[in-house]
């Protein structure tokens, strides 16, 4: 807690974006594609587009604005987004840890929450506190029940316009597989953690479990025949209402692409079907996602990078992308390693060194002898694929590089149905169905309330009495777990 101003601390890295500009570019993006036949072209042409109105409006806006090209109605429509940026951001408050963790993830996604999980920063400019022509302002009462609330965000991606086929998909495949993954690397890491607990592990813990309750309400809602059943309903009807708002124009210059979307996205998905087993066994194997073994991820580029060199191919791109991968916490990284071992072994079948070893056995092999534990080190004139973190991969790389040349086609088809679908829906009803969330701003808003729940009911407000209470009532049973302990202060 900062006592003065002179006490904030900066926060390097850190900024704060403030919409002050929507502009609707969605013309625009779709005359850069208007006559164009395949969907690789409409692709290149869309993303040309995108970055032609993202610079156009960048010029005018000038130093210390940032555009961002929004796409709602999975690229049915299109709005750039012109923020002021402030870059000079200093920390006022955090809470101690075990006050912004408590309740931990037995609490988390549920409500009431007692948990202080807030953070308040100053924004400033030109070294000086920034002062805004509007604000909101601190309420000294609060709010009573009944009263309008809004929360300004940027919320998670949601599937609302997505067909049977692609939830059916989802189900079958891509959740559940993620869903797996998740389960899989948590448990890794609580192993890990009862052994080398840390805050930063924790947290880490943390954010993959609130991952893990999202993608299993979503695999249980995706396994729910009412809710498939409702949007079924949903496909069904909007068939109906884009036929009735075209009729003979169905097979028009106009609405002939609209015309056989459910049925091509279908298409699209029985393809990606083919790839299951690659797709479980290959998921978040890049250097950028949390859930990756960089050992594993080296070994790949490794793989690529001497197979092209054998060929008499230039190695220099998957090099310098063996480079680049970042390291792990060497306990985390060999176990993430065997769990990805594992996923091979469940989803493709025990091939080469899987075949003749433990998963175990291979990983002590791959510790004990592979030049890729230390990239420092690393002379990729003497590798070759008998090093044993390359060997293991070799019975695999042929489906790996199949699903993902395969996949990245299907990825690009079904993005341009997906726009097609989106303005479809968009002629149709127009702005009376909401977009899907994107990850971009939006403005939510419902009415402060109680609620009937298990029997009971949930309260408007919590309290700080609710918050020694939840503290001692648990210190007191035999379950009791440190999440719910209250610092000392």
């Amino acid at each position: 807690m900062a006592v003065d101003l002179a006490d904030e601390r900066a926060v390097p890295g850190l900024y704060v974006d403030q919409l002050v500009a929507i502009e609707d570019v969605t013309d625009e993006i779709y005359s850069a594609i208007e006559g164009l036949e395949t969907d690789a072209e409409k692709a290149s042409a869309r993303q040309e587009a995108i970055a032609a109105a993202q610079a156009r409006i960048s010029g005018a806006a000038g130093d210390g604005f940032v555009v961002q090209i929004i796409n709602m109605y999975s690229g049915g429509r299109y709005s750039a987004y012109t923020f002021k940026r402030y870059d000079d951001l200093r920390l006022v408050m955090a809470p101690e840890l075990q006050l912004g963790y408590f309740g931990g993830d037995t609490d988390n996604f549920t409500y009431p929450r007692y948990a202080l999980d807030m953070t308040f920063f100053r924004v400033y400019e030109d070294d000086k506190p920034y002062e805004p022509e509007y604000w909101f302002e601190w309420s000294p009462t609060g709010l009573q029940e009944g009263d309008p609330v809004f929360v300004i965000g940027n919320p998670g991606s949601t599937l609302r316009l997505e067909t049977v086929a692609q939830l059916e998909f989802r189900r079958d495949v891509q959740e559940k597989f993620l869903l797996e993954l998740l389960n899989s690397r948590i448990d890794a890491l609580e192993e890990y953690y009862a052994e080398n607990p840390s805050p930063g592990l924790l947290n880490q813990i943390f954010s993959l479990k609130n991952a893990q309750k999202l993608y299993g309400g979503r695999v249980k809602g995706l396994n729910d025949p009412l809710i498939m059943a409702k949007r079924m309903d949903t496909e069904q009807t909007f068939l109906r209402d884009l036929e009735d708002k075209f009729g003979a124009q169905l097979t028009s210059d106009v609405a002939e692409p609209y015309s056989s979307i459910i049925e091509d996205l279908a298409a699209i998905q029985e393809q990606k079907r083919e790839f299951a087993p690659a797709y479980g066994a290959f998921l978040s194997t890049t250097a950028q996602s949390s859930l990756s073994s960089p050992i594993m991820v080296r070994a790949i580029h490794a793989w690529r990078a001497v197979t092209l060199r054998e060929a008499g191919g230039d190695p220099s791109r998957e090099i310098r992308a063996l480079q680049g991968v970042p390291a792990k916490d060497d306990g985390i990284d060999r176990r993430f390693y065997a769990a990805r071992l594992r996923d091979f072994v469940t989803y493709l079948g025990a091939r080469g060194l899987l075949a003749e070893m433990s998963v175990d056995e291979v990983v002590d092999k791959v510790w004990s002898a592979s030049a890729l534990r230390d990239r420092d080190t690393l002379n990729f004139e003497t590798l070759t694929l008998d090093d044993p973190a390359l060997a293991v991969l070799t019975p695999y790389m042929d489906d790996m590089q199949a699903f993902q040349s395969a996949f990245a086609g299907l990825t690009g088809q079904e993005a341009e149905l997906n726009a097609q679908h989106g303005r479809a829906r968009f002629e149709v009803y127009g702005t009376s169905r909401p977009p899907d969330a994107t990850f971009s701003l939006r403005i939510a808003d419902g009415v402060v309330s109680s609620y009937k729940y298990n029997g009971s009911t949930a309260p408007a407000f919590t309290t700080y009495y609710g918050l020694y209470s939840r503290h001692y009532s648990h210190e007191r049973a035999a379950e009791g777990t440190g999440e719910w302990r209250l610092p000392q202060r």
